[in-house]
């Protein structure tokens, strides 16, 4: 028998994902009872691995008033981990992995003020980061 062909071990699968995730990783239990993984810092990717599925998902936080951000996710896709093959699906797990690297990092913005690089949620306005906004403006986050 070809073990090419074997779907990935269900004990391997929650290995492979987080080798393939950028440092750290912050790991919880979800109330659906999947593991998600959380990469990077500040987050680019968010992983959910059930018992049928590994969902990859850009990290992204939604702003609502004086409420403090919120996870939401968008989601890039969802692959039955149990019927692909072994090779396959770590192909398209890393494929999704980069896509959601690469989606996150094209949202980053450059400060005017400080230079920096920084993500979406880390900015007062389109053009100065929160650090900067409070410490020239006053202002408190």
């Amino acid at each position: 028998m070809n073990t090419e062909l074997n779907p990935i071990e269900p004990h391997e699968l929650l290995t492979v994902v987080r080798s393939m995730l950028l440092q750290p990783l912050d790991e919880s239990t979800i109330p659906d009872g999947s593991v998600r993984i959380i990469s990077g810092d500040p987050g680019e990717v968010v992983a959910d691995i059930g018992p049928t599925a590994v969902v990859i998902s850009e990290y992204a936080l939604l702003k609502a008033g004086s409420a403090p951000p919120a996870l939401q996710p968008i989601l890039l896709g969802s692959i039955d981990w149990r019927i692909l093959p072994d090779w396959t699906t770590r192909h398209i797990l890393g494929e999704l992995i980069a896509a959601a690297t690469g989606l996150r990092r094209s949202k980053y913005v450059q400060c005017t003020r400080c230079g920096r690089t920084r993500p979406p949620e880390a900015m007062a306005s389109i053009t100065t980061c929160c650090a900067c906004d409070a410490q020239d403006e006053g202002v408190v986050y």
